[in-house]
């Protein structure tokens, strides 16, 4: 007779079920793990190393895309920021003309009114010694009019001695001088073009050296010497457009290579009735007048000529009016944008270059060549 299987203490008891075919065991305290149990083990190494490599891949998209987004949003900020550089450079330029400008206006108006003044305190001071008034105004304008006398004739003396000096070194003429220009470009740049186009260049003629000898002579010596290469031609009203002491493309400050030539003014005031400032004239502005000149862009006899500008003392004198645009008037008109009224409204252009045309009739003779100034 068989007895039961001892079992310990603790362990399960395995029953079998008889019948055939039909094998179930049960355990006592476990049971067999169920397949959801089983699903919810924790995934192989090779598992896990295939599911980070997909985030990393994934997360390297989408940083590439998020890169070439950022790059070309970087890209359109700074051709932005160019652009309003460019336009920054522009204004600054209007503003350092017009500074030097307000500048130069400012030193003659100054000494105007030094003069003024010491003119009413000798008058006071006479006065109060208890001279005759009239007697005091007689005597001025007698001393006035020797002044003027001698005045003159130095006047003369100047203009002979120029007339001579300019026969000498430029021959008797008809004297030419041929500018060539730089315009903005749509980039906001300045451009040189085509040398055989007519779109950027225009020619001065000289007066007759007999009327105006110390005013040609004058701006013959600024063309021999190259001093308005790189220098701007502004427009700013309507009625002329000027030539500036001033770089086109950096606005840096000319004035000072004139100086140094002794061609930043005038011994005088130089003018001639039978050369009046018509249109497409040339003429020295300011008082002393001899740095800047301008062209006419209209008739302006009335205003440049001799008491057109009662802003001066010696409101009688006029504007040296000294050359007139004889070829390349359509390119004044270029320069000539109508309708400005404010002078922050500046047009720029750039003088390339400006050259004395030789021909065979004035005998013109480089002195840069010659070793002369």
């Amino acid at each position: 007779m068989l007895g039961k299987r001892p079992t310990s203490p603790g362990l399960p008891v395995a029953i079998t079920s008889a019948s055939p075919g039909k094998r179930r065991t049960l355990s006592s305290g476990r049971r067999r793990p169920s397949p959801s149990a089983a699903a919810a083990a924790p995934p192989s190494p090779a598992a896990r190393f295939l599911r980070a490599a997909a985030l990393l891949a994934l997360a390297a998209a989408a940083a590439y895309v998020l890169s070439d987004r950022r790059a070309a949003a970087r890209q359109a900020e700074l051709h932005s920021l160019e652009m309003d550089l460019a336009r920054l450079f522009r204004d600054g330029q209007r503003d350092l003309m017009l500074l030097a400008e307000a500048r130069a206006n400012g030193r003659r108006l100054e000494g105007e009114a030094e003069y003024a003044e010491w003119v009413r305190d000798a008058m006071i001071s006479e006065v109060i010694k208890g001279e005759d008034l009239d007697e005091i105004i007689g005597q001025h304008n007698g001393e006035e009019e020797a002044l003027r006398r001698r005045i003159r004739r130095m006047e003369d003396g100047i203009a002979g001695l120029s007339r001579a000096d300019a026969l000498q070194r430029f021959g008797p003429g008809p004297h030419r001088v041929e500018f060539t220009l730089q315009f903005l470009d749509g980039s906001g740049t300045f451009a040189s073009e085509p040398a055989a186009s007519r779109t950027n260049k225009f020619i001065i003629e000289m007066a007759p050296l007999d009327l105006m000898p110390h005013s040609i002579l004058h701006f013959l010596d600024m063309i021999d010497g190259r001093l308005w290469d790189g220098a701007a031609i502004i427009q700013h009203v309507d009625h002329v457009i000027q030539a500036v002491p001033t770089e086109f493309r950096t606005a840096n400050g000319l004035a000072p290579a004139f100086e140094a030539a002794g061609l930043s003014e005038l011994a005088f005031q130089e003018y001639h009735e039978e050369y009046p400032h018509e249109e497409y004239t040339v003429g020295f502005s300011g008082r002393p007048g001899g740095l800047e000149f301008y062209i006419n862009t209209q008739d302006n006899s009335a205003i440049h000529g001799p008491g057109g500008q009662m802003q001066h003392i010696l409101h009688e004198e006029g504007d040296p009016c000294f050359g007139v645009v004889t070829l390349g008037r359509h390119v004044i008109d270029r320069i000539n944008q109508k309708g400005v009224k404010k002078k922050r409204d500046i047009n720029i252009v750039g003088i390339e270059s400006a050259r004395l045309l030789p021909s065979a009739s004035d005998g013109y003779r480089d002195s840069r060549k010659l070793g002369a100034r």
